[in-house]
């Protein structure tokens, strides 16, 4: 991973594997971007693993096959969801987080993104592996084909849980290997975890971590529950 200075958009973090792929940009926002998400379109996230689809001709599609219609799709959307997949060129798609894990998939392929909030709630829903599904359904994409970025988010040994949200995200993986140390969980492990069960082989995970590196990210438990957030974003050329 490495920060960059995009015009317009201030210091962002790419990703040098992603940024080796052809046909697709994105970045993640820090404390020092400016306008990052202006012409991102994100839903209102509620913890789910509810996917939104925006279709080629900008109609967005909901799991339940409800379509809400936007003339510019605004990122200040009250279309709830948590994680977007597009095939449509020139869309910017992302998500926003402060401690929960963005994920960014690509399948270079079929040339579909898809953008994920998974927080440990989405994590023990298996949020990521469900996006994965609706993108084989949809787009008849491959797992060995997709590239999986994990970005900051709160680390393993600052992300102390209740017992019960243990056993849900122990419940989430096959593996539990190395994931989890009392009531401490690895987030970013784990949702990389779900999806090498299913196949995906390639990663870049984000060294970052929210609350070790406040200076950069924003960090819901270290800053009293703050409002603010960064974003993962991605969108294809």
């Amino acid at each position: 991973m490495q920060l960059s200075e995009i015009k317009e958009r201030g210091k962002v973090l790419q990703s040098q594997l992603l940024l080796q792929l052809e046909g697709m940009e994105h970045f993640s926002s820090t404390k020092a971007s400016t306008k990052a998400d202006a012409d991102v379109w994100m839903p209102k996230q509620i913890h789910s693993t509810r996917i939104c689809i925006v279709n080629e001709n900008g109609r967005v599609a909901l799991d339940e096959n409800r379509v809400a219609q936007s003339e510019d799709l605004p990122s200040d959307t009250t279309i709830e969801g948590d994680a977007v997949i597009t095939q449509r060129v020139g869309q910017w798609i992302g998500i926003r987080t402060a401690d929960c894990v963005p994920v960014l998939l690509f399948d270079p392929k079929i040339r579909v993104v898809a953008a994920i909030h998974a927080g440990w709630r989405g994590t023990a829903l298996k949020i990521a592996p469900k996006t994965l599904f609706k993108m084989q359904e949809k787009y008849q994409t491959k797992p060995k084909n997709v590239v999986c970025l994990i970005g900051p988010c709160i680390s393993f040994k600052h992300f102390e849980t209740s017992i019960e949200a243990i056993e849900a995200l122990g419940a989430a993986v096959q593996d539990k290997t190395g994931l989890f140390r009392g009531r401490y969980a690895d987030l970013k492990g784990i949702n990389r975890r779900q999806l090498e069960e299913l196949g995906v082989e390639e990663f870049d995970i984000c060294p970052f971590c929210t609350v070790d590196d406040n200076d950069k990210f924003f960090s819901y438990r270290k800053e009293n529950a703050t409002k603010l957030r960064h974003s993962a974003v991605v969108c294809l050329r």
